[in-house]
């Protein structure tokens, strides 16, 4: 997974399915410099479906879909 910092924040990107749990934690409360940031992202255990990824920031909320197909 890649993901961008415009300027130093503290960063938590988190996968949630479809009725909103979090199933997966990528980035907790790390303080980032700006620039690309890449994660690895295992979703071996995950069904297939589709689910939320959330990036948060000081200032900046976004989200995306993440389809897992088998």
């Amino acid at each position: 997974m890649w993901f961008s910092v415009a300027k130093p924040s503290v960063v938590d990107v988190s996968l949630f399915d479809n009725v909103g749990r979090l199933v997966l934690t990528i980035v907790e409360g790390e303080t980032l410099t700006p620039g690309r940031y890449r994660r690895l992202v295992l979703v071996s255990d995950l069904p297939s479906g589709t689910y939320v990824c959330r990036l948060l920031t000081d200032e900046h909320a976004v989200s995306t879909l993440l389809v897992v197909s088998r």
